[in-house]
């Protein structure tokens, strides 16, 4: 693996491919960029499709590639990496699994770095790449295709295809299903576990070029949860100050908005979570994503376990509105198994200190998801 150049030929497409899709037909285009030591930027073109469109950024003599994050929340910024910090985020993941190389089936959109640095393994390691919409991973064409690749997704991607048979024996065939973006439900875990997937869970961050821990499948298979330990390269701890998940690394971005960074600091995340004597890391919210209630503090991914722990329900998200009493108030999204609410509720009941139990209840018959896999629900 080299340290700044790319791959020099196509030879990292898979054949099985189909030669119109439209983020294959990109990411060439990108490669292409990159090969000339020009930079790129990833940009998302409309909420209905999965392509997206390139920006040229010139770097110096090492390009560019930049990434926008923040969106959900807060006001979107640009995030700059260069080859060197994507080098070192593939690097540490070789040194942790010891892979020669990397294969793997891309479902997720390019814009975002969970989507991108699955070119970059099978760039950097001689790998190649299959395109496809998560959605179809259940067909039975896929099942050859899928054997011996990694795949990558989000808990509510891995979610609708935990309950399709067809799609559960097609991903048994992948050497290492990734899930990160967001925590996984125990409900989901031990769903997953039942159907003997290879889920290996992960966590990182656009700022960190993807995944800086890893939760090897063999502990989550014996029933470990959390997000494991960290990858070579990489040091975390919790600040002092407020609790928060800080990092260092060498694939730390250079850039996030206004914010510049070296390599050698700390970085300082929006997440919290706890590390247990061993050094495997649980994360357990965002301090930015703290509901104030009546001047009580409320996680709601505390929240949302709790509901879907009852086993009455089949999803569930909880946001947050805006209360003239309270200042904010807690407002949950379900979808039922044949159970009214108010038994939803009671059940909650010891397990959630009442603030922690939401006043408003919405039900749908499935919670919208967007491109990348995630919750779209909007207020």
């Amino acid at each position: 693996m080299k340290r700044e150049e790319y791959i020099k030929t196509d030879s990292w497409i898979d054949q099985a491919n189909d030669f119109t899709n439209p983020n294959l037909l990109f990411a060439q285009k990108a490669l292409s960029f990159l090969r000339k030591g020009r930079g790129v930027k990833l940009l998302h073109t409309g909420p209905e499709k999965l392509d997206c469109s390139l920006g040229d950024h010139a770097g110096g003599s090492i390009p560019n590639l930049i990434f926008k994050t923040g969106g959900t929340t807060g006001v979107p910024k640009d995030v700059v990496h260069d080859s060197m910090t994507i080098f070192s985020a593939v690097e540490s993941l070789c040194l942790r699994t010891e892979a020669n190389g990397f294969s793997c089936v891309q479902c997720l959109p390019l814009y975002h770095i969970g989507g991108w640095m699955q070119l970059e393994r099978a760039w950097r390691t001689g790998g190649t790449v299959f395109f496809c919409n998560y959605r179809d991973l259940n067909q039975p064409e896929l099942k050859k295709i899928l054997q011996g690749r990694l795949l990558s997704l989000v808990p509510t991607q891995l979610h609708c295809l935990v309950t399709d048979s067809k799609a559960c024996s097609n991903l048994r065939g992948c050497s290492g299903i990734f899930v990160g973006g967001a925590a996984m439900s125990e409900e989901l875990a031990e769903m997953s576990r039942k159907e003997d997937l290879p889920i290996v869970p992960c966590y990182g961050m656009t700022e960190t070029a993807g995944m800086i821990t890893m939760l090897d499948y063999s502990d989550f298979a014996a029933g470990q949860n959390g997000v494991g330990s960290v990858l070579p390269n990489t040091e975390m701890r919790s600040s002092e100050k407020d609790g928060s998940i800080c990092v260092r690394t060498k694939s730390l971005c250079h850039s996030s908005g206004l914010e510049s960074y070296h390599a050698n600091q700390w970085f300082e995340t929006a997440d919290f979570g706890i590390e247990d004597k061993i050094g495997r890391w649980n994360i357990l919210g965002r301090l930015d994503g703290l509901i104030n209630s009546g001047g009580e503090k409320v996680n709601p991914v505390s929240v949302q376990q709790a509901i879907m722990a009852t086993g009455h329900v089949r999803e569930c998200l909880v946001a947050t509105e805006p209360n003239e009493k309270w200042g904010e108030s807690m407002l949950a999204w379900v979808t039922p198994r044949n159970c009214p609410i108010q038994k939803i509720k009671d059940s909650l009941k010891g397990n959630l200190r009442p603030f922690e139990i939401p006043k408003k209840w919405k039900t749908v018959e499935k919670l919208p998801l967007n491109e990348a896999g995630k919750h779209n629900i909007h207020i």
